[in-house]
């Protein structure tokens, strides 16, 4: 479901990389939760990854989240497909995309 509360989400870039920015515009005061999740196992399956904003209340208007591409331990992740979920009461909004890093992992 994506709720009227949160509108216009997007990362930039658009394939997740270590310096992802998520926006999102909020037509009205929430309490917000931003997650980062991969695909983990079987169809369907997420595993969470990172929490970018926990619980804060937003006053409306646009707001962003960074991701630095690791995880809640601060390691890198591996490149594959991520999820980030924004989450109110009223639902939720969830931005996709695939993480691509040079070298590494």
């Amino acid at each position: 479901m994506i709720p009227k509360l949160i509108t216009d989400a997007k990362a930039s870039p658009i394939t997740f990389q270590r310096n992802t920015t998520i926006s999102f515009n909020l037509n009205g005061r929430a309490n917000i939760k931003v997650e980062i999740f991969t695909q983990a196992g079987g169809f369907g399956s997420l595993a969470h990854r990172k929490t970018l904003i926990r619980d804060e209340w937003l006053d409306s208007g646009m707001h962003t989240a960074k991701w630095d591409g690791t995880n809640h331990n601060n390691n890198q992740t591996w490149k594959g497909y991520y999820k980030c979920r924004i989450k109110s009461a009223e639902g939720e909004y969830v931005v996709i995309g695939n993480l691509h890093k040079k070298g590494g992992k």
